[in-house]
């Protein structure tokens, strides 16, 4: 066990570790996997590599990307397996944060789409009940005017578009307040 794989399980220098398995250092999940897949796959090919995890000294779960070395002898049975631990715990904390945003971003989206609907519905109705009535009332005023100048009487008409300027008015204030 190197410098690093001592600090990585949090054993010192000075720590035996003769008698040590890495595997007291796993989950019973890790260690069954290691056991019924790991090692018989190195033992087959000469090698296996996968994704690991153990628990340090202080009981901190380590991710770890793994190699298991199946070495052979001379008349070629396995005398022994190494291994090679990556840490890789702060990669695995990162992608699992970035999922989180990305759920997160999703989730915004959505709620960011949901009430630009429903304000683009408040806003057409808003259109619709107020200024497309009242723009359909100047209409029809303005129909009534043109069929009176077209009557002859000119000072009913004068005097239906005198009426209108303040529900013009009334109209320019409404298309203000829905395009605020």
């Amino acid at each position: 066990l190197n410098p690093a794989g001592r600090a990585l399980l949090g054993l010192g220098a000075q720590d035996d570790v003769s008698q040590m398995k890495l595997c007291q250092y796993s989950d019973q999940d890790v260690k069954d996997s290691i056991r019924g897949e790991a090692i018989p796959e190195a033992i087959r090919s000469g090698l296996w590599a996968g994704e690991s995890r153990l628990r340090n000294m202080a009981g901190r779960e380590i991710h770890a990307s793994q190699v298991i070395i199946a070495h052979r002898g001379p008349d070629g049975r396995v005398e022994n397996l190494s291994t090679i631990l990556r840490d890789t715990t702060e990669q695995v904390r990162t992608a699992q944060a970035l999922r989180e945003s990305r759920d997160e971003l999703q989730r915004l989206s959505c709620m960011l789409a949901t009430i630009q609907e429903d304000e683009r519905r408040r806003i057409a109705l808003d259109l619709h009940d107020g200024l497309g009535q009242s723009l359909s009332l100047i209409k029809l005023a303005l129909e009534n005017a043109a069929r009176q100048l077209a009557a002859g009487a000119a000072d009913e008409a004068g005097e239906s578009l005198q009426q209108l300027i303040p529900r013009v008015k009334e109209a320019l204030v409404e298309v203000r307040r829905v395009s605020t």
